[in-house]
């Protein structure tokens, strides 16, 4: 988000691979969907394997944000996360969760 969004950061990626570089964004976990955007982004990246997720339990645990999401995504023994492979996103939102 501070990068410009989505749009912009892609940009940057794209660069980075153009002067054989890579980088690694950060994303702050107060955004859920916005932690599972930039996932699937960096996946799309020819070199992007690194994605920097805020998790420092108890304070800040991603697990609690992605709360939200009836087939969150869980971070392994290993800190790898898989790219969620449904519709949109690949996330769904618990309906229970939203207040109309």
């Amino acid at each position: 988000m501070l990068a410009g969004g989505i749009s912009d950061v892609r940009k940057i990626g794209v660069l980075a691979e153009a002067f054989d570089r890579q980088i690694t964004p950060h994303v702050a976990i107060e955004e859920p969907l916005g932690a599972i955007a930039a996932l699937h982004l960096v996946a799309s990246w020819p070199r992007g394997n690194l994605l920097e997720l805020d998790h420092d339990p108890p304070i800040c645990d991603y697990s609690k944000r992605f709360a939200i999401f009836r087939n969150a995504p869980v971070v392994d023994q290993e800190g790898y996360i898989s790219v969620p492979q449904g519709p949109g996103l690949g996330v769904e939102i618990n309906p229970d969760l939203v207040v109309a």
